[in-house]
């Protein structure tokens, strides 16, 4: 028997950094956050490290939504690049030869394990941007978070960023798979629920499972015979 390894997200991100966008602030279970804001997560691949941009907003308290997500090219910055900025060993001779690698390196486009990689861990990607920008103002506002109280706080993200599964958006999701499946040409509509409700693709599955246990969705083999028999 082959076990499949488990990996946890902070496995793969070599490093990330948050910019406020917006001087307005909101609060997310008490705590201030910023209006908008973008996180860099520096992901790692080997010897090589990728970026992905996740640009966010909180229009009302305790409403968060993702705005976009960019995904950069391979190869841009090096692994030890992150390592030597950690351990604080980063020497100028380090950033001029980043500087000439950079300016001889061919465009590097991005890959489908990227986009595999971004949509998998979506969820976990916006509540690690979130729990950053709490973190980013109480800094600004001279306070310190403890142990105990961050460890609290990504409780309440996480909590708080699971959209409560209802009749209702099970029947949504219903509609849009069966919208995506019976359309020409045949989309993705585990994708679509993705678009729908800016979740991962797990997520998305786990919609149409609920979806499919409830009722309201038919099984693949039926829906494909339904649009089959009404295609001819």
């Amino acid at each position: 028997m082959v076990y499949e390894e488990v990996f946890k997200l902070d496995d793969f991100l070599a490093h990330a950094w948050i910019k406020d966008i917006d001087d307005r602030t909101r609060t997310v279970d008490g705590n201030l956050i910023p209006f908008m804001f973008k996180v860099e997560f520096f992901v790692k691949n080997k010897s090589k490290t990728w970026r992905t941009v996740f640009h966010i907003s909180v229009p009302e308290n305790d409403s968060v939504e993702l705005i976009s997500i960019q995904t950069f090219g391979e190869g841009e910055l090096p692994t030890w690049y992150f390592e030597k900025l950690k351990d604080k060993s980063l020497k100028r001779t380090d950033i001029d030869e980043l500087i000439r690698r950079n300016e001889l390196r061919p465009h590097f486009g991005v890959k489908r394990f990227q986009s595999e990689f971004v949509a998998k861990y979506q969820t976990q990607l916006v509540d690690r941007a979130v729990l950053m920008a709490i973190q980013h103002l109480a800094t600004k506002s001279n306070v310190v978070l403890s142990g105990t109280e961050l460890k609290g706080l990504t409780r309440q993200i996480k909590n708080k960023s699971r959209r409560k599964v209802t009749p209702s958006l099970l029947k949504q999701v219903a509609k849009i798979y069966v919208a995506s499946v019976s359309s020409y040409p045949k989309g993705d509509p585990i994708l679509e629920i993705m678009d729908a409700f800016t979740v991962s693709h797990r997520r998305a599955q786990e919609y149409a499972q609920l979806a499919r246990q409830e009722g309201f969705l038919d099984s693949p083999e039926n829906l494909k015979n339904k649009t089959e028999r009404k295609g001819k």
